[in-house]
């Protein structure tokens, strides 16, 4: 068996910075993984890694529940980075001061470096970077350098070069940080020693060889829904196991059009699958339509979906695997266990195969490619487990999946035409309740849609996407004339949406 070996460990304080910081790591080729705050320095060294970063936090350093790490994190031989909240944790450990102040900086600040070291040597001397604190350090421990200030910050930037430890009080994984990369490169490449080896292409035939070593010869059952994540995991399993893999294409009705016929025809046609096709739209429907929360949809399609496994189950032997598609943007077991909802590899107690669970969705991408899955397979957004029937909103009906998939794939085909597919994050449709004050003027069902296009301000807040007025128009007439009853066209301008997952 292999395993991912030598990773960057950022111990995660609670602010989703690090998260940032995680997915920044990987873009410039290094495994990086975030441990909770509450792990040994034992626990540590079992991950084997080239170095530790101390991470963000929205806690003060001074209230009685702020988090601290194990103090023998510090005796491990291995280079450490601060960033924010993990500067002044180093500063606090080695014996220097942290002081709150009234003085906040939040947001793009000028710094100026007064000792190009290692983490910070090839950077002009004046820096833009971004910074979020109200603490900051007062007095840098003894035999530690001041390397950078602001006008706010006297200690902007400390190092102990003889310990390989560094802390800046800015967040270079952030875009706002200019020279960030660059920093980031120092620390991973000259301090640290890592290779720029994470790389999916690299990663591929490891993933190959875990699979078949934790399987061995066992079976797997796999349900294939639409979109990017289940498409890549099928093609990974066949060529990991091949028929040790059973498929189950699973029809729920919920689809976007013709995603069904797309899928089964390159995973049967180009990858060789023996998919087993399940027409289970009827059954699905009929569970859905009495609900009109998303709560309560969510948890009647995962109890169908049970349901349906379960008899599948009951006619095959030696399965012992249930294989998810998860990834790290996508995880909700806790919010799903509140809602009481079900996970179908607990109910079917099953051993969980999760192969691409440490992914960030641009890896998966990745990911497709080495496994030469289409483009316009890798070009399909996020898509809720769900399908449709959390955007339609609601109750569940056959019209209204159809209404809704008719639009969806008009806003996809019109944000193609104009080449805007790689400009925009999420761009998708909702079916919104029925208007009775047309339903009464046509004497027909009128139901608006809600379009969505959401692209990314920064490494962390979204805005609403401002295409161009000509592309909005032609997608909202094209609706209103060729989807029955659509009574009204919108587009969603809220401020800092919520991308679906």
């Amino acid at each position: 068996m292999t395993t991912i070996e030598e990773p960057i460990v950022i111990i995660d304080f609670g602010s989703p910075l690090n998260k940032v910081m995680r997915r920044k790591i990987r873009e410039l080729n290094v495994y990086s993984m975030l441990v909770p705050e509450n792990i040994t320095a034992e626990e540590i060294k079992q991950l084997n890694p080239k170095g530790i970063i101390l991470g963000a936090s929205p806690a003060s350093i001074y209230t009685d529940d702020a988090p601290k790490p194990d103090p023998k994190i510090f005796d491990l031989n291995l280079p450490k980075l601060g960033v924010c909240y993990g500067l002044q944790t180093i500063t606090q450990f080695y014996g220097g001061v942290v002081e709150n102040t009234r003085q906040n900086e939040f947001g793009i600040v000028e710094i100026e470096i007064e000792n190009k070291n290692k983490l910070l040597k090839g950077l002009p001397t004046e820096n833009t970077v971004h910074m979020s604190h109200g603490d900051r350090v007062y007095e840098a421990p003894e035999g530690f350098s001041v390397d950078a200030h602001s006008p706010g910050c006297p200690i902007a930037a400390i190092s102990h070069e003889e310990q390989q430890i560094y802390g800046v009080q800015f967040h270079p994984e952030m875009e706002a940080s200019k020279n960030g990369d660059d920093i980031l490169r120092n620390f991973l490449y000259d301090i640290c020693g890592c290779k720029p080896n994470w790389t999916m292409g690299n990663l591929l035939p490891q993933l190959i060889d875990d699979i078949r070593y934790q399987v061995g010869n066992d079976r797997v059952i796999l349900p294939i829904g639409g979109g990017l994540q289940s498409t890549v995991l099928a093609v990974l399993l066949h060529q990991a196991i091949g028929e040790q893999m059973v498929g189950l294409f699973i029809d729920h009705g919920l689809f976007r059009k013709n995603e069904p016929e797309q899928v089964t025809n390159v995973l049967t046609d180009r990858f060789g699958l023996d998919l087993i096709y399940l027409d289970e739209r009827e059954t699905f429907l009929d569970k859905l339509e009495e609900f009109e929360k998303n709560i309560e949809k969510e948890r009647a399609f995962m109890n169908q979906l049970i349901n349906i496994l379960q008899k599948e189950l009951s006619q095959r032997e030696n399965i012992v695997w249930y294989a998810t598609d998860e990834i790290i943007d996508r995880e909700k077991p806790n919010e799903q266990r509140e809602n009481g909802i079900s996970k179908p590899e607990e109910a079917l107690q099953l051993r969980v195969l999760e192969p691409l669970k440490k992914l960030h969705f641009h890896e998966l991408k990745e990911l497709g490619k080495e496994l030469r899955i289409p483009e316009y397979i890798l070009n399909q957004q996020l898509f809720p487990e769900t399908g449709l029937a959390t955007r339609v909103k609601g109750k569940v009906t056959d019209h209204k999946t159809k209404i809704l998939r008719e639009s969806e794939a008009i806003v996809q085909a019109e944000i193609f035409h104009e080449g805007l597919e790689k400009d925009i994050y999420q761009y998708y449709a909702l079916l919104l309740q029925e208007d009775p004050d047309f339903t009464a003027e046509q004497g027909s069902p009128n139901y608006p849609i809600l379009i969505r296009m959401i692209e990314w301000k920064n490494s962390q807040q979204t805005k609403w996407s401002r295409i161009p007025y000509a592309v909005m128009e032609k997608i909202s007439r094209r609706i209103t004339n060729e989807v029955t009853d659509v009574s009204q066209v919108y587009f969603d301008i809220t401020v800092n949406p919520i991308p679906d997952q």
